[in-house]
């Protein structure tokens, strides 16, 4: 065999050792690497192992959540990720998402931990829970000619709160959260308490 053509097979054969050499390599890099996220759809039925799209990596978080979310279920993601990332993997919230609940008690910029749980509620179960709490109290939403003592606006419950007229789960919180006032018609500072609201419930309440 002359020199040149002995040159050319050994030139090629380096080229196919290179060749193949590559693609063993990117088969064992693609086989050892972290799949990524894995997600279970929400069911009735208890999680099974099958039912998940890759397997779980120890260096990775699991969170669950339901509600009013377009994919409800349990996510996977690395450490560090925010709240608005678990929405967006979600699908996002439906049209019966009780939106104002979700900006007031919800931290979109909240790094997730490990084995947290959401549940975003319909605007028509937060409205129902409001309408159970007003009536299993009826007598304190009776007319303000009905004889019985006021509550103390710094010092009420979530429930006696509650049970005020026109006043729900989400503004008692809001009502709390802005605590102390120095007056009744400081009330008026809280989100979505205006004049008409304040004249209902003002003759159910004292400072201090």
């Amino acid at each position: 065999m002359d020199p040149e053509r002995r040159e050319r097979i050994i030139a090629l054969s380096l080229l196919l050792g290179i060749f193949f050499g590559g693609l063993v390599l990117t088969f064992l890099i693609n086989r050892s690497a972290p799949r990524g996220e894995w997600y279970l759809e929400s069911n009735n039925t208890s999680p099974s192992p099958q039912k998940f799209l890759a397997s779980p990596s120890p260096n990775l978080i699991f969170v669950e959540i339901s509600g009013e979310v377009k994919k409800p279920g349990v996510y996977q993601f690395v450490p560090g990720t925010r709240v608005f990332h678990l929405l967006d993997k979600a699908g996002g919230l439906t049209e019966k998402a009780d939106l104002d609940w979700v900006a007031e008690y919800i931290n979109l910029a909240a790094k997730l931990k490990d084995s947290d749980k959401f549940f975003i509620p319909s605007i028509s179960e937060n409205a129902l829970a409001s309408s159970q709490n007003r009536l299993q109290k009826p007598q304190i939403n009776s007319s303000p000619k009905q004889k019985r003592g006021k509550i103390s606006l710094n010092n009420a419950s979530l429930e006696e709160l509650i049970s005020l007229p026109g006043i729900g789960p989400v503004f008692a919180r809001r009502i709390i959260e802005n605590r102390p006032f120095s007056s009744v018609d400081e009330l008026v500072r809280v989100k979505g308490i205006g004049p008409k609201t304040l004249a209902k419930i003002k003759p159910y309440l004292k400072v201090p």
